[in-house]
């Protein structure tokens, strides 16, 4: 089946050849290799047609912060396995006093999600510092 036909307007008919340094050319590879594009006629075209040029930075000093939120992440899950197990429990005791022997314990698993969220919230607020700068 043929590949249908696209607008006049859309379509691109005329080629256009031009030179550039190897500075230049460096330059443009390099947003190129930084950005959304897939090919250079792409980066080009936007260039020319005065359209804004989104280039992805990946910031190295995120990666600390990384690392942490996925430990954290890690703990929080298993604290979230720990009560669900605790509730299992307690559902099932016959006594008074086996519900709040679970009970405290699920206190205790709460406490530790305190400590965790704490420590989250720190974490944002410092990567809020170098993402908020005026």
């Amino acid at each position: 089946m043929p590949r249908r036909k696209g607008k006049p307007d859309t379509v691109l008919q005329n080629e256009i050849k031009t030179r550039v340094n190897d500075k230049r050319y460096e330059k443009l590879t390099d947003i190129l290799n930084k950005s959304r594009y897939h090919s250079m006629s792409e980066l080009v075209r936007d260039i020319l047609e005065n359209k804004p040029i989104k280039v992805l930075v990946h910031d190295d000093s995120l990666e600390q912060y990384m690392e942490v939120l996925v430990f954290i992440q890690k703990e929080l899950r298993s604290i979230g396995i720990n009560i669900n197990q605790i509730t299992r429990h307690f559902n099932s005791s016959p006594t008074e006093s086996q519900k709040m022997f679970h009970a405290m314990k699920v206190g205790e698993q709460f406490q530790q999600v305190g400590l965790r969220v704490d420590q989250l919230l720190s974490i944002v607020k410092e990567i809020a510092k170098k993402w908020l700068q005026k």
